[in-house]
């Protein structure tokens, strides 16, 4: 991670590097230092600027940043909805909000309210964004007990 102050000197060293031949360069260098400063890997900044992955590298290295940033960083799920039911299964009897629903499960806001819709059993509404998680099965059997 870099500060601020950092930034603005790599990014002028970037505007006096001339590439006459190659101007797009020039742009990844920038994209580059934008990314490293948002904890980005380098394919994740490849991938969101769309520059080359060469002329990525190329800056990548030119200022030196760690190999170990160059990886991508965020783990994929093949199966987001089981992690999703996994996360419910552990917080059960809790109170969340959908700003820490979206946070820990790694969905965005509107996905997370479409899976509080679509789960309704798992979701007790206790105030205007705030929600209990409950096990729908287990609310069930309680109801058929009584």
């Amino acid at each position: 991670m870099i500060s601020l102050q950092e930034k603005e000197k790599l990014i002028k060293i970037v505007n006096h590097s001339r590439f006459p031949h190659r101007p797009e360069r020039g742009r990844a260098g920038y994209c580059v230092i934008t990314g490293y400063y948002e904890s980005k890997s380098l394919s994740e900044v490849c991938a969101y600027y769309m520059i080359s992955e060469e002329d990525g590298l190329y800056w990548w290295n030119h200022f030196g940043f760690s190999e170990e940033m160059s990886k991508p960083t965020k783990k994929r799920s093949k199966n987001k909805s089981a992690d999703i039911f996994n996360y419910l299964k552990e917080k059960t009897g809790k109170e969340i909000t959908v700003k820490q629903f979206t946070e820990e499960c790694s969905i965005s806001s509107p996905t997370a309210y479409k899976f509080i819709n679509e789960n309704v059993g798992w979701f007790k509404k206790v105030k205007r964004g705030v929600y209990e998680i409950v096990d729908g099965d287990e609310e069930r059997r309680k109801a058929k007990a009584k």
